[in-house]
């Protein structure tokens, strides 16, 4: 790999502080070229502006700079959770209170012991609730038209599957008396 001239250092300096000055500014290329070289021109000033917005070499490197500057600042969750193990275990010097904090905090991390959720119904939601899945397992549909109720059985795919042999009498089946 050759090593690069002072001219190109300096070239990606410029293209690297442009870079940054076009993302600090929202995109404006002219601004950002104005704001790094004041003594250009307008129209100098947008055409540099616009070259160096359009470089894709320079914004890759630009972005990879960025990437590898985010990845030093910020820990992975695996470093997280090494330095949490290590104040758990008493390994770094914490309080009991700092060990059980770092417990906890894994846990979370984990997704163990995550908190319930509590459901308040009434009583009467619960009855529907029931009936609800009575009339599901027993294949009852039940519908409400005008104020007036209709209720349709219907056999269950299988007797097997309800438990049950029967499980809706026929409305034109009577018993007939002599």
């Amino acid at each position: 790999m050759r090593k690069k001239s002072a001219k190109e250092i300096a070239k990606e300096r410029d293209e690297d502080m442009f870079m940054a000055e076009y993302a600090l500014n929202g995109g404006n290329a002219t601004k950002a070229a104005m704001a790094l070289w004041p003594d250009l021109e307008y129209s100098s000033a947008r055409k540099k502006g616009h070259l160096l917005a359009n470089n894709e070499e320079a914004r890759q490197r630009f972005r990879k700079r960025i990437n590898k500057q985010s990845e030093r600042e910020i820990m992975t969750v695996k470093e997280r959770q090494e330095v949490l193990s290590d104040i758990a275990r008493g390994d770094i010097k914490a309080s009991i209170k700092e060990r059980i904090s770092a417990i906890k905090v894994l846990n979370n991390m984990d997704a163990i012991g995550a908190p319930t959720m509590n459901v308040n119904i009434t009583v009467e939601q619960k009855r529907q609730m029931a009936q609800a899945r009575i009339d599901e397992l027993l294949g009852i549909e039940a519908g409400e038209k005008d104020g007036v109720i209709t209720i349709e059985c219907t056999e269950p795919d299988s007797a097997a599957d309800s438990g049950l042999d029967e499980v809706c009498d026929s409305a034109q089946e009577t018993e007939e008396v002599d």
